[in-house]
């Protein structure tokens, strides 16, 4: 009975669309883990284009690397600890 709800909700799940190309993504994996006693279905989809996915991860994985950029330039470590802030007195 469990399995056949579990069916029934990636079934329900809303149609996602390549964000490049358009095409209807599909399913390649579904994950079901216990947290707490809340179930949590996880459900990886992809573009069924492989070039195309292929591209939409390279183009995430640059986001990324832009992102920890900018995060690294504006919160400067210094060995491991953030910087030093002068506080002025009033």
């Amino acid at each position: 009975m469990e399995d056949e709800r579990d069916i029934k909700m990636i079934q329900d799940l809303p149609v996602t669309l390549c964000i490049r190309c358009g095409k209807q993504r599909v399913v390649v994996s579904t994950q079901k883990e216990t947290i707490n006693g809340s179930t949590i279905i996880t459900t990886l989809t992809a573009c069924p284009d492989a070039d195309c996915q292929k591209k939409v991860e390279d183009q995430f994985e640059k986001e990324r690397i832009d992102r920890e950029k900018f995060s690294e330039s504006k919160f400067p470590l210094v060995r491991g600890k953030a910087p030093k802030v002068a506080v002025k007195a009033h």
